[in-house]
């Protein structure tokens, strides 16, 4: 069992299949780390396994652009298989990109604290160092973001509880 959480992260239930040269030289190629959890973990379980299924269905998604469902189920599965390395990054930034409804906001927004709806900062500035009130002020914006997500996933809830 392994799942990706983000592009420099892999994580695994230690068996034995993922100690060895390739998996190390993959994360050395793709600059990730290799996490071990516990084989029989609950939250790690379910973690996989939501991943894995959103990763899945993204990568189905990407290998057969132009098929409906009814060519979709006809299609040789080996063949869309073989095109999946060819999408694999695409559905990485997809899955990071996409906004989250309950949140508002996407993971990669929620992860990085990023400014959302602003011009990009010029290079020049960019490379600059920060002063500890700017980093001050970004990290006020990153907690605000979090709040927000928040108080939208408690608004989402109690609207789908409403609905039951």
């Amino acid at each position: 069992m392994h799942t990706f959480l983000a592009p420099d992260m892999f994580i695994t239930d230690g068996g034995l299949h993922f100690d060895n040269g390739d998996v190390r030289s993959w994360c050395t190629a793709h600059e990730s780390k290799h996490h071990v959890a516990a084989a029989y973990a609950p939250w790690i379980n379910s973690l996989v396994e939501n991943t894995n299924g959103k990763l899945l269905g993204r990568l189905k998604r990407l290998c057969s652009l132009g098929l409906g469902e009814d060519e979709y189920e006809n299609t040789d599965a080996g063949q869309l298989a073989k095109s999946w390395p060819d999408h694999f990054d695409t559905a990485i930034h997809q899955l990071n990109e996409h906004i989250i409804p309950a949140f508002k906001l996407s993971p990669k927004e929620l992860l990085l604290g990023l400014v959302i709806n602003t011009n990009p900062t010029p290079v020049a500035d960019a490379s600059m160092e920060l002063s500890t009130s700017e980093v001050n002020v970004h990290m006020a914006y990153i907690d605000q973001q979090c709040l927000d997500s928040v108080d939208h996933i408690i608004t989402h809830s109690a609207q789908c509880k409403a609905m039951l």
